[in-house]
């Protein structure tokens, strides 16, 4: 028998032919020589190929150009895009299928479109090329459900365009998404219009739908809504009373309150009339300058901007009298991801930095302690363990700065949701006893907790409304301690942006997080890193993704499946099959791994499946002994279980390594 330490942890974690011999000219001369035909028409009949999906969706935009010269936006018509992804994907129809089964989808009960924005620079990290850093825009239905939303084949890139472009164009990217957006849902063929036809097992139906969620990170939602962000006066998008830190202002006018705050019955929220009163105050406010300069001086209405936190563009996504008359409403759909405000440099990095940092003062241990704690022989879940065996890397001093020293936590948002368990591991086991750092532990404990919720609301472990009330008394219950021990000097706007996800946890009864938006971001990278002329690097990058996108809704597995190609039969079982490995729900189970049920944690020794119903047979543990809150000690029984794969959790680490006696 064998035992060993089991830590839990909330954690996350195909090109077609057309995209891999896109610009190699000199390999198809040479195929077009051994074949004995002419290289010119092979390589035109290569680039027509390449482009052909692309092209039976492109739409373009005229834009103004801010030195006055009129530039053309090449994007996809998001209704096209919809029918060509469906025409190419029976699985994708019959998503559809399901979805039309549980959601009726009328002009008087449309669906709810996600659109979702992000920039991010192909190539190396260490010498990022601006010139084809990007902004990209996806798009799904939120009645498809959290199964079909996870999985990155079936949202659809409708938009691919430099940020350099962006920047050059009158009213840069918040006139571009209202440009989008009223092709999306008020055009002629629109979704909030006429109706898209599409073809769904067999029979065409219409698809309705509404902006039910905008989303972005902090810097998205500043540059789409003309907000003046984290550094303005109004450090939050939809409280219209929260100000910055040290504005001086809180304590003399009356019902305001700073970033610092950390009681959410203080907070006030804008609503979309509110809204629209704010952003029309500053039009009003630049339309009189324009009109009566003598009226009105430069100075009043950038206060005016100031105090309301919005910049001002006629041609802007707030500003749109179109998309208001449409009843597109921008601002209830606007969304902050918690992944950015709490992962990417926000809340979980800087409490895990602080406490760190003051370990280390206390000769506790420090960077160089905690790397060392996770180059320890680990185990992880196969699918995930190429990512958990380099979390080290985030306390090495590669890290660091020219002084070697460690100015705070570089990770990325998911290095840092999978590291924050082992973390509080190592404080739990390796610091002992909190002698001295009693507040620094209470602090880091109450900041994990709050992770902890939003992982369990968005496994749907907790309901939405509870986890809701229950994330924001554990922020809440932080901050206060957070600010009590470090002082309110490292308090970012991202602190109060999570009050805002507690809010959307309610109005959605969901979590929605940019997690998928990274991973779409993959599918893109590749093309837009093979794309070196920009001369029509809009049209190019989307007609790879668009052919990967196809190939791999042709692929796309249902629910559940096995994933081996050999597979063993089971004999008086005609229907049943056993394999190494299966897709659960986009979740990679592997023999050896250790999955969770309930409360009840084993390792699987087979996949299996009969008649379409999928499970695993697991070596059940024994929990034999709670060595700390997050901690146990669990044995290996002799008993034996099959585990309905659907209610299997994964999301964790395990180790070290159980030695058999």
């Amino acid at each position: 028998m064998g035992n060993g330490t089991f830590v839990g942890v909330a954690s996350f974690a195909t090109i077609s032919p057309h995209a891999i011999f896109a610009g190699r000219t000199d390999l198809l001369r040479t195929m077009s020589r051994l074949a004995g035909s002419s290289s010119d028409v092979t390589i035109q009949q290569w680039n027509n190929d390449y482009h052909a999906a692309y092209d039976s969706v492109a739409c373009t935009e005229t834009l103004q150009g801010s030195d006055g010269v009129e530039r053309t936006w090449e994007l996809a018509d998001p209704g096209k895009l919809l029918q060509l992804s469906l025409a190419h994907s029976p699985r994708l129809q019959h998503r559809y299928g399901l979805a039309l089964q549980r959601h009726e989808c009328t002009v008087e009960n449309p669906w709810h479109i996600w659109v979702g924005f992000d920039e991010f620079a192909p190539g190396n990290k260490l010498s990022i090329d601006n010139r084809r850093k990007c902004m990209c825009t996806y798009y799904n239905f939120l009645e498809l459900g959290q199964h079909t939303l996870s999985q990155a084949a079936t949202w659809l890139v409708t938009s691919v365009v430099r940020t350099e472009l962006c920047k050059a164009m009158d009213g840069g990217w918040s006139a571009m998404l209202a440009l989008l957006l009223r092709r999306m849902f008020l055009s002629i063929q629109g979704f909030g219009t006429a109706g898209v036809p599409v073809l769904i097992n067999g029979a065409y139906t219409m698809i309705y739908a509404k902006l039910g969620v905008n989303m972005s990170d902090g810097d998205g939602m500043r540059m789409a809504y003309l907000w003046k962000g984290a550094s303005g006066l109004k450090a939050c998008l939809k409280h219209s009373n929260v100000l910055k830190r040290n504005s001086d202002l809180a304590d003399r006018v009356p019902g305001h309150v700073e970033i610092t705050c950390h009681d959410p019955t203080k907070f006030v929220e804008h609503t979309t009339q509110s809204f629209h009163a704010s952003v029309d105050l500053v039009a009003e406010a630049h339309q009189r300058l324009q009109a009566h300069p003598d009226a009105i001086s430069v100075g009043l209405v950038e206060r005016i901007e100031k105090t309301e936190g919005f910049n001002y563009h006629p041609k802007a996504l707030p500003y749109d009298q179109i998309l208001r008359q449409g009843n597109v409403d921008i601002f209830a759909a606007s969304r902050l991801d918690w992944v950015h405000s709490a992962l990417q440099d926000g809340c979980m990095s800087i409490e895990c930095h602080k406490l760190i940092t003051a370990s280390e003062a206390a000769d506790r241990g420090g960077y160089t302690e905690v790397e060392a704690h996770l180059k320890k022989p680990w185990e992880f879940i196969k699918a995930n363990a190429h990512k958990g065996k380099q979390l080290h890397r985030i306390f090495s001093k590669h890290r660091s700065n020219e002084r070697n020293e460690h100015e705070k936590l570089k990770a990325t948002a998911s290095e840092v949701l999978g590291m924050y368990i082992l973390l509080r591991h190592w404080v739990e086991t390796e610091l002992g006893e909190p002698a001295g750092l009693e507040a620094e532990f209470e602090s880091f404990r109450a900041a994990c907790h709050c992770t902890d919720i939003i992982m369990l609301a968005k496994k749907q472990l907790l309901p939405m409304r509870q986890a809701a009330d229950l994330l924001r008394r554990g922020l809440s219950d932080w901050m206060s301690l957070h600010i009590e021990v470090y002082g309110s000097d490292d308090v970012h706007p991202k602190f109060h942006w999570m009050f805002d996800v507690c809010n959307q946890m309610e109005i959605d009864a969901h979590v929605y997080d940019q997690f998928i938006i990274e991973r779409l971001h993959l599918a893109v990278k590749p093309h837009a890193e093979r794309c070196l002329n920009t001369r029509r690097f809009e049209r190019s990058v989307l007609s790879g993704v668009i052919n990967s996108q196809l190939d791999s809704l042709g692929r796309m597995r249902q629910d559940c499946t096995i994933l081996d190609n050999q597979v063993l039969k089971i004999e008086g079982f005609h229907d049943a099959e056993l394999a190494d490995k299966m897709d659960v729900l986009g979740m990679t189970i592997t023999v050896g791994d250790i999955v969770l049920f309930g409360d009840t944690a084993g390792r699987v020794l087979a996949c299996a499946s009969e008649n379409n119903v999928f499970g695993a047979i697991v070596d059940e543990f024994r929990r034999i002994r709670q060595v700390s809150p997050s901690c146990a000690n669990w044995q290996q029984t002799e008993q034996v279980r099959i585990w309905r794969a659907l209610e299997l959790e994964q999301d964790c680490f395990f180790g070290p390594k159980p030695k058999s006696n």
